[in-house]
């Protein structure tokens, strides 16, 4: 199977006439290597808040040398559980545990010679990691959970590890809005049964019910899936904090109109505030450039 670090679709400039020492000679050639992703994030412990339970990780790998370019980019929220400080150190504990167990398992590996590494490698790497973190979740947070959306772009693929209810969303230039993952609570549940309506939900006493959380039960069960990388668009990661009170169009309607992602991030944070404010939200936003893009 082909290596999924690729060779470089950097574009080449012929250099001109080049005579100090060292530099190169007329023969060589300048590699010109396009960053393909853009990133930002944002946080608020909220309005009606002391404390703040989210956790965010963002993480860009990129190593070349010669025409060789070998990128990545992992990006998760974790919105804890269990009160002050049982929440705080779960989502703590779990990025920190993913981070650890991804740097060492899959990037500096990327520092030796190219070996072909199958798409499903990837698969198993983040799920050993997200179930590693689960247990040290259990060990250093006694009576604390966390929910944890992990997403990790290699090349052209978008691997998603999930559970509870933070959420990823694929956002489109042209305004569709499709969601990657499926909450892990009790209220999607009974809607998924048809017990109740997706506004019912809204304002249901357990709404902020899990069944599916790290921490929480043992052995747990993680979404893990693997996507083509959609050429251009927005990958939005964000806690409940954010897409329980702000209404999807809007969340769309901001991202399109901002000039940047960072600029898009700090705007729903406040949409998130002034909806009241009653969690932390955590948002983190990627934009896919194009091959084309000018950006």
């Amino acid at each position: 199977m082909k290596n999924p670090f690729q060779r470089s679709q950097a574009k080449k400039i012929q250099k001109s006439n080049q005579s100090p020492q060292n530099l190169p000679s007329d023969s060589s050639q300048v590699y010109i290597l396009e960053t393909r992703l853009q990133s930002a994030f944002a946080q608020s412990n909220g309005i009606q808040r002391e404390y703040n339970e989210d956790a965010i990780l963002t993480i860009e790998f990129s190593l070349t040398y010669q025409d060789l370019i070998r990128n990545a980019g992992l990006y998760a929220i974790a919105d804890g559980m269990g009160g002050h400080l049982h929440g705080e150190i779960a989502s703590k504990v779990a990025v920190t545990s993913l981070a650890s167990t991804l740097i060492e398992r899959l990037l500096l590996p990327q520092f030796n010679p190219p070996t072909p590494q199958p798409q499903n490698s990837f698969l198993n790497i983040l799920k050993e990691s997200v179930l590693i973190a689960h247990q040290e979740v259990l060990q250093k947070a006694t009576g604390g959970g966390t929910t944890l959306t992990c997403c990790l772009i290699v090349a052209k693929t978008l691997t998603i590890a999930h559970i509870g209810d933070s959420r990823a969303y694929y956002i489109g230039e042209n305004g569709e809005i499709k969601l990657y993952t499926r909450d892990h609570s009790l209220v999607k549940r009974l809607v998924e049964l048809g017990q109740i309506s997706e506004q019912e939900a809204q304002n249901h006493p357990q709404r902020n019910v899990l069944y599916r959380a790290l921490g929480q039960t043992d052995p747990v069960e993680v979404d893990v899936f693997s996507l083509p990388l959609p050429p251009s668009g927005y990958l939005l990661l964000c806690s409940d904090g954010l897409w329980g009170v702000v209404p999807e169009n809007q969340i769309v309607q901001v991202i399109r109109q901002s000039p940047n992602v960072q600029s898009a991030c700090n705007r729903l944070i406040q949409l998130a505030n002034q909806a009241g404010g009653p969690d932390n939200i955590s948002v983190i936003l990627v934009k896919f450039l194009s091959a084309s893009s000018s950006e």
